[in-house]
């Protein structure tokens, strides 16, 4: 008989502290452009600043 073994490649997460003023951003952000998760508005916002800070 086969043992079942757990997979083993969850994607790893942490957890940050934000300001109320930095939620209420990322909130509306969120709803307006209709992302599904917090976690694609922040990759949106880090990649946006990735690529500003290279071509300006």
């Amino acid at each position: 008989m086969m043992s079942k073994e757990k997979s083993t490649n969850r994607r790893k997460t942490t957890t940050i502290q934000i300001s109320l003023k930095t939620k209420e951003y990322l909130d509306e952000l969120k709803e307006k452009e209709q992302l599904s998760s917090h976690d694609t508005v922040i990759r949106i916002v880090l990649l946006s600043n990735k690529l500003f800070k290279e071509f300006f």
